[in-house]
Parts: C-alpha cells; sequence; structure tokens
C-alpha cells in the first residue's frame, strides 16, 4: 500500500517538477528576450547618435573642401588672367622697342626730313604707350601676380625706361655708338623677357595641377 501511494507521490511531484522545469525555461527565454530588445534600443540609439554625428562631420569637411576647390579655382582663373596680360604688355614693348633705334631702317621713298621727324617720333610714342601700358598692368595686377616673376617685370620696365629716357633726351642719332647702345638695350630686354617666358610657362604649369586637383576633389 505504502509503496502505491510513495510511487503515486513521487510520480505526482515529478510532473510537478517538469512543469516546474519548463516554465523556468519561458520565463528565463522572455528574460533574455527582454535584454536583447533592451540593448538593441540601446545600442541603436547610440548608433544613430554616431551616425549623425558622423554625417554632421562629413558635410563640414565637404564644405571645407568646397571652399578650397572655390579659392583654388579663384586663383587659377585671376592668376591666369594677370599672367597672360602681362605678357601680351611685354611682347607688345619688346616689338615697339625694336623700332626705336633700328639698325636698318626702310626709308619711304622722297622722304623729307620733316617727315622722317615725325616717323621717328611716332615710334617713339608707340614705345613710350606700350610701356606705360606694361607699368599700369603690373601695378594694378600686382597682388596677383606672384613675386619672382613680378621682380622679373620690374627688370623689363626699368630696361625699358632706360631705353625712351635715353633716346627721348638725346633724340636721333646716326653715329655707331647711338645704334650700338640702342642693340644693347634691346638685347637685355629679350633676355629679359625669355626668361619671363620661362617663368610664366612654370608657374602656369603649377597652376594647372592645383586645377586639376580641384576637380579630383570635386
Amino acid at each position: 500500500m505504502w509503496e502505491i501511494i510513495l510511487s503515486a507521490g513521487l510520480g505526482s511531484l515529478g510532473g510537478a517538477g517538469i512543469v516546474l522545469a519548463g516554465l523556468s525555461g519561458w520565463l528565463g527565454e522572455v528574460w533574455i528576450n527582454r535584454l536583447l530588445e533592451n540593448d538593441k534600443l540601446r545600442y541603436g540609439t547610440k548608433l544613430e547618435e554616431v551616425r549623425n554625428a558622423l554625417d554632421a562631420r562629413i558635410r563640414k569637411l565637404q564644405a571645407g573642401i568646397d571652399r578650397t576647390v572655390l579659392v583654388h579655382r579663384l586663383q587659377f582663373e585671376t592668376e591666369f588672367k594677370a599672367l597672360r596680360d602681362v605678357w601680351a604688355k611685354t611682347a607688345t614693348v619688346r616689338s615697339t622697342m625694336a623700332h626705336v633705334r633700328p639698325m636698318l631702317d626702310e626709308v619711304p621713298a622722297g622722304e623729307t626730313l620733316d617727315q622722317n621727324a615725325r616717323r621717328e617720333a611716332a615710334r617713339l610714342t608707340r614705345f613710350v604707350e606700350a610701356n606705360n601700358e606694361l607699368v599700369k598692368s603690373v601695378t594694378s595686377q600686382s597682388p596677383f601676380i606672384p613675386r619672382e616673376i613680378h621682380e622679373q617685370l620690374v627688370e623689363i620696365i626699368v630696361l625699358a625706361r632706360s631705353e625712351e629716357s635715353e633716346v627721348a633726351t638725346e633724340g636721333k642719332e646716326t653715329t655707331p655708338d647711338w645704334f650700338k647702345r640702342g642693340k644693347a638695350h634691346f638685347d637685355a630686354l629679350c633676355v629679359a623677357a625669355d626668361k619671363l617666358s620661362d617663368l610664366i610657362r612654370e608657374r602656369i604649369e603649377v597652376l594647372a595641377i592645383i586645377g586639376e586637383e580641384s576637380s579630383v576633389a570635386e
């Protein structure tokens, strides 16, 4: 009898144990799921904050890049325009200077002394005007001209002004020394102009590289 009751009691207790074990497993799974959901929510919020901060940083960096690209583009355009202008003015000075004291001159047939004097004066006037235009161009665009190129331009202006002053003061002569001094001045200006051309070419190559880097940044 006791054996039957004990067996029944153990059987009953065993069933309850199974139920309790199942209930405990279910509660554990619910608890774990809740923890996971809380972690997911918390880390999701943190992740969103990090993403927003990163997006703001990227926008700030992009704005800085855009400003840099704009500055480089403006620098390229402004400086290139200035260099092109001063070179054109320099070329005009060189070409007009060549006619101020020419070693060989074609004299129109039947030209009188007065006509010759006016023709010589017109040549000098064109040279003086070319010098003035070069000085004006360099002065007005000085901030946009690299220092080394600016110094070379000043050298050219000094050479041109020296020739202008000498011819204007002494007038036309026909002595070999007068023509020789003119040729020396012109040769010196040509050397200076060739150096200027090289400096401008080198600078434009640098500007072109800056322009390419700006395009890549865009």
